[in-house]
């Protein structure tokens, strides 16, 4: 880009110059405005023409015009000329300022030859399996956001153009989601069970996703879920039945810490006892478990992976991959595991699994997807076979009660038993957000504080005073 000072002498001529030099090393997709005679407009005043480009004010509108080079006429070879019409002029701005940077830059799409089918092929490749290559999103996690695209986002936008997106639009497909899979009941999750909110929450977050990667490559000019402010359905309270079902009882949790403390005791059952209850892991990230996890002396565990597809990579999000507290007793539970694989004269080197597999793992069984597992590493489902076999039907745990629910009672004993903070249980937890942490454990949290209405008492109470004629109250 050349900037030519000249011999000007206007001091406001000179500085608009230098304020293009410094907008192009710290702002490219900035825009430089010129007048009609070339020359730049006073310090700070901003009206006339952008370079190739300008927004008119029509009627009760303000229209963004620009012009493509390589956007040409087939007979004249004259340029053709790209215009949007908008609500406000901060509206117009914007998109006019995305469409000159990536002219700018060669990264140039013209929003009317982009669909979102298009746009969605697109993020699927760039975004969604970029993430996968990178250790940044597990394979499930990439899974479930194909499925929501290929169901319910491909097929309601498919062919509509990005530039033809409306406010109206987007919560158009907001009130869609409600009547397809709540109204209608027409869809079922991988269980058969009715679509819950999260489902839906989990749709619109998605499609905000793509939003944010067209905006970013210039496909659009804004988050269309965003600006549509689409309503995200609270999560439905559970019934008794249904929290009785996400976590172990007072009695299962006690047999299971009596299980712990039985010297005789399997101690690979009694390792994943401690991972789920006192640890709170999920089920693929106590199978990818190492030894070099594990800080004796700080008394904390890593969790750097997680077991999907399986396959060995990265936990359900970033958060997942986190430090976290845990108690001594689990420290001794996994001490007298390390001793029993020594004694077995199995590897407990930092870079073995903690636990493994009594044999190597046989033929791949009908309806389980291969796996390129080491052949002592459990896999998910291996491990569920294993709690079932060495765990739940020994100590007559009830049917709910998984590896799983291990990880939701662990929670529980943070918030009733202990009285934790949110902040602290959502650090243990490995949640990404408050939100999270408060949607699924938030009805355990106390609501009604003794203390804090004894303070009270205190503050604003009659007085006590005891003096020579006796104890009494101060009015």
């Amino acid at each position: 880009m050349d900037f030519d000072l000249g011999t000007s002498t206007d001091a406001g001529q000179v500085a608009n110059s230098l304020l293009d030099i410094a907008l192009h090393f710290v702002y490219p997709y900035g825009s430089l405005w010129v007048l009609a005679d070339g020359r730049r407009p006073p310090l700070g005043d901003t009206r006339g023409m952008r370079q190739r480009g300008s927004v008119i004010k029509r009627g009760s509108t303000y229209t963004a015009i620009y012009a493509n080079p390589k956007n040409r006429d087939p007979e004249s070879g004259r340029k053709k000329p790209t215009w949007r019409a908008f609500k406000t002029k901060e509206q117009a701005e914007a998109f006019l300022d995305v469409q000159l940077g990536a002219l700018r830059t060669n990264t140039h799409v013209a929003p009317t030859q982009a669909t979102w089918g298009e746009i969605m092929t697109r993020f699927e490749a760039d975004f969604i399996d970029y993430a996968v290559l990178g250790n940044k999103m597990s394979p499930s996690t990439a899974r479930s956001y194909k499925s929501i695209l290929n169901k319910h986002l491909r097929p309601y936008f498919g062919e509509a153009r990005a530039q033809d997106m409306t406010v109206e639009k987007m919560r158009g497909w907001g009130r869609h989601l409600f009547e397809v899979l709540v109204t209608l009941g027409t869809e079922t999750d991988e269980d058969g069970a009715p679509i819950a909110n999260k489902t839906i929450t989990n749709h619109i977050n998605l499609m905000s996703k793509v939003c944010d990667w067209a905006k970013l490559n210039a496909f659009t000019t804004t988050n269309w879920v965003h600006d549509a402010q689409l309503v995200r359905p609270k999560r439905a309270k559970l019934t008794i039945d249904e929290e009785d079902a996400m976590l172990l009882d007072l009695d299962e949790i006690d047999r299971c810490c009596a299980f712990t403390r039985d010297p005789n005791a399997n101690t690979t059952a009694k390792a994943l006892i401690g991972l789920g209850l006192m640890a709170g892991l999920r089920r693929g990230e106590i199978a990818a478990i190492q030894w070099a996890c594990i800080d004796w002396t700080a008394r904390t565990l890593r969790v750097m992976q997680a077991i999907s597809d399986g396959k060995i990579g990265p936990p359900k999000t970033e958060a997942s991959a986190a430090t976290i507290n845990v108690p001594a007793t689990l420290l001794r539970i996994l001490q007298e595991h390390q001793d029993a694989m020594k004694a077995a004269g199995r590897s407990v080197a930092r870079s073995a699994y903690i636990l493994t597999r009594d044999t190597p793992r046989g033929a791949t069984p009908p309806g389980r997807k291969p796996t390129t597992l080491p052949p002592d590493v459990f896999h998910p489902d291996e491990l569920s076979e294993f709690w079932e076999d060495h765990v739940r039907v020994p100590l007559e745990l009830r049917a709910t009660s998984t590896p799983h629910a291990m990880r939701h009672s662990y929670a529980s004993i943070l918030i009733l038993e202990h009285g934790h903070n949110l902040k602290y249980v959502q650090a243990q937890m490995r949640h990404a957000s408050f939100n999270i942490t408060m949607d699924t454990y938030g009805h355990l949290f106390k609501t009604n504080n003794d203390v804090a209405m004894l303070a009270l008492d205190a503050r604003f109470g009659p007085k006590v005073v005891t003096g020579a004629f006796g104890t009494g109250t101060a009015g």
